[in-house]
């Protein structure tokens, strides 16, 4: 990899990007862990 020096401006977007992909990973896994624990306990009123 050629040693690129990214500015602040050009590493938000990146950082922005991470943060979403991270968001939306944990609240998949957050969400299954929840709906297994849901269903294995009991069947809440849903």
């Amino acid at each position: 990899m050629a040693k690129h020096r990214f500015s602040i401006i050009e590493s938000v977007p990146i950082l922005i990007l991470l943060g979403l992909l991270a968001g939306a990973v944990g609240g998949l896994g957050i969400g299954l862990i929840q709906q297994k624990a849901a269903s294995s306990s009991a069947s809440a009123s849903r």
